[in-house]
């Protein structure tokens, strides 16, 4: 089992390489494995893209 900091970690590396996830104001949190996302996007859109690309990090 990854730790918190690996979750963390992990998604904050895969929004980053998420070409439809343009915002840098997303803020990635995580504590007991569960992954907390923060911040602002500016479509809904891209609040999905962000959302799925978080899921498929921890594959």
């Amino acid at each position: 089992m990854k730790t918190d900091v690996q979750l963390q970690n992990n998604v904050t590396e895969q929004l980053r390489r998420e070409p439809s996830v343009t915002s840098i104001d997303i803020h990635v949190a995580a504590r007991d494995g569960i992954v907390t996302l923060r911040g602002k996007v500016p479509t809904y859109r891209e609040q999905c893209d962000a959302e799925r690309a978080t899921l498929s990090s921890g594959e």
